[in-house]
């Protein structure tokens, strides 16, 4: 059962405007779980950190990401994406400037971001393309 419709009221009631991580179990789950999200959250990015956001997503090579980051202000970070749009993407959830970043447990291996919460979609894990 896909639980993406739930986190919309868990980010509204607990998340407070702040950034918040969503670890999913897939590639596949976070771009799904972000696409999402982005139809049901409001961007609250304004003023000068919008600019800045702009300045820093307008450098992101992949589109979709680019797209949702800039239109949206939600993103995703998993292994398949090329280095330089995973540490771009840090970088702008680091700087406060995403509210909502769906990762995959690569995320969770030796980066430090601050999140104001975590939310865990999925307690299993992909290993060889299996659950």
């Amino acid at each position: 059962m896909n639980l993406s419709y739930k986190l919309e009221k868990i980010l509204q009631d607990y998340g407070e405007s702040m950034p918040t991580l969503v670890f999913c179990n897939s590639r596949k789950s976070t771009m799904s779980t972000c696409t999402v999200l982005a139809k049901q959250l409001r961007n609250m990015i304004m003023g000068e950190k919008r600019n800045q956001m702009m300045s820093l997503a307008s450098r992101l090579g992949d589109p979709k990401l680019k797209m949702l980051v800039i239109e949206h202000g939600v993103g995703y970070h998993h292994a398949g994406l090329v280095m330089e749009d995973r540490r771009l993407v840090e970088e702008i959830f680091s700087a406060g400037l995403l509210a909502v970043l769906t990762c995959t447990s690569t995320l969770a291996m030796g980066v430090n971001l601050p999140a104001h919460m975590v939310v865990i979609k999925s307690t299993k894990q992909m290993v060889a393309g299996a659950l």
